[in-house]
């Protein structure tokens, strides 16, 4: 269908392509004042249309948001041959730290294909969905790959590896081979997430206010931090009984996470917001379960 937007457009996230895109690299010293103070100009408060799409007689198929940054999967028509349909997955935004997946690390205010390393063969795997977080993105295709791009110094890329230096193109995260390949992704701020084809809830990234839920005993992967697991982990609380627990969507927060079950039960880790409904303890390291009514 058609995209419509509206809100803040200080990093070009509305896709309007006011201006000239911004090119510059931003110094990570300084990348909080990279976004502009608000004025008057900088933000809609009624939706409007981006019609990069519509002059390009795609159909948007899915969307995601990141803190100052959108993707979305378009179905659009091929270069080759009449009748042929793509899936494309485009990114606009501010781009710092790699979060566009474009190459570009300004600010993208128009659409611009996001470079992942497939062709547009309709036949093979493509892209069907995506997600945002702070400073980084997983983009998830047909056949289970999931890619990563952007900011990975907590290790939420999944690459096996935490470091300072941004991913700027996509990389393929590595999924235990036994999962049977990913069918829903999520970012939150600094962690992310998967549900799997087998039911299972993969976890990765920071994890300093227990957000990964994978209890307060489980070591880091590749990484000398325990607040950092850089590789998807399974937490060992969500899988005790797969088949009764087998699981259909992860949702991620700023600092943490809702697991949806086939039982109609969710589980929830992460930062409490309220100590009053709580008790004192503002934290759970693992796994508690809710039941939905």
């Amino acid at each position: 269908g058609a995209l419509y937007i509206w809100g803040d457009d200080r990093g070009g996230q509305l896709g309007q392509g006011s201006g000239e895109d911004d090119d510059q690299p931003v110094k990570r010293e300084t990348r909080k004042a990279a976004i502009p103070k608000q004025n008057d100009a900088d933000f809609s408060t009624a939706p409007a249309a981006v019609e990069f799409f519509q002059w390009r007689g795609a159909l948007i198929r899915h969307v995601a948001c990141g803190l100052h940054h959108t993707l979305a999967v378009a179905w659009e028509p091929a270069s080759a041959g009449a009748g042929v349909v793509v899936a494309r997955l485009y990114a606009w935004g501010f781009g710092d730290r790699g979060r566009l997946g474009t190459g570009a690390t300004g600010a993208q205010k128009l659409p611009a294909r996001v470079l992942l390393p497939i062709c547009d063969d309709p036949h093979s795997g493509h892209v069907v969905a995506a997600a945002g977080g702070d400073q980084h993105s997983l983009a998830l295709l047909s056949d289970g790959r999931v890619y990563a791009f952007g900011d990975n110094e907590h290790g939420a890329l999944g690459l096996g590896r935490a470091s300072d230096r941004p991913v700027e193109l996509p990389e393929g995260v590595a999924l235990p081979f036994r999962s049977g390949g990913a069918v829903r992704v999520s970012c939150g701020a600094r962690h992310s997430a998967c549900v799997t084809a087998s039911g299972a809830v993969l976890m990765w990234g920071f994890s300093d206010e227990g957000q990964l839920g994978l209890g307060p005993e489980v070591a880091s992967l590749m990484s000398t931090r325990r607040d950092v697991t850089a590789s998807p982990l399974e937490s060992p609380l969500m899988s005790e009984q797969p088949g009764k627990w087998g699981a259909e969507d992860v949702a991620l927060g700023v600092r943490h996470t809702v697991v949806l079950y086939r039982n109609q039960s969710a589980k929830v880790s992460g930062r409490y917001l309220s100590d009053a409904a709580f008790g004192d303890a503002d934290r759970i390291a693992a796994a508690a379960v809710v039941v939905v009514a």
